[in-house]
């Protein structure tokens, strides 16, 4: 007549269960039945949380990237319209200066020519009348 058992065991914290016949051996069938699908379970749990810190590392490093992305972006622009306002008033202030320039320059050479031409007609009257004067009362 044949008896089983069954009992459980613990390896490592890792629990074993199953039943036996006494005289038989069936006892390691069940045992390796078992074992089986501890362990495909096992490696089933350990992929699983293998492809979770991947993908969780994953988007991580996405999200890192996508953050550097835009803080080089920003700091593209901000840097860009530094330089473009910089040169935008260093070009202002360059042309009024050149501008400013320009108008006294001219107007000094208004300003002799206006003399010039005042001294010149000056002296032409002058010496008129006075050969006229001169003429005259000789």
């Amino acid at each position: 007549m044949f008896y089983y058992y069954c009992y459980c065991y613990n390896n490592n914290n890792n629990y074993y269960y199953y039943c036996c016949y006494y005289c038989c051996c069936c006892c390691y069938y069940y045992y390796y039945y078992f074992y089986y699908y501890y362990y495909y379970y096992y490696y089933y749990y350990y992929y699983y949380y293998y492809y979770y810190y991947y993908y969780y590392y994953y988007y991580y490093y996405y999200y890192y990237y996508f953050f550097y992305y835009y803080y080089f972006y920003y700091y593209y622009y901000y840097y860009y319209y530094y330089y473009y306002y910089y040169y935008y008033y260093y070009y202002y202030y360059y042309y009024h200066y050149f501008f400013y320039y320009y108008f006294y320059y001219f107007y000094y050479y208004y300003y002799f020519y206006y003399y010039y031409y005042y001294y010149y007609y000056y002296y032409y009257y002058y010496y008129y009348y006075y050969n006229y004067y001169y003429y005259y009362n000789y």
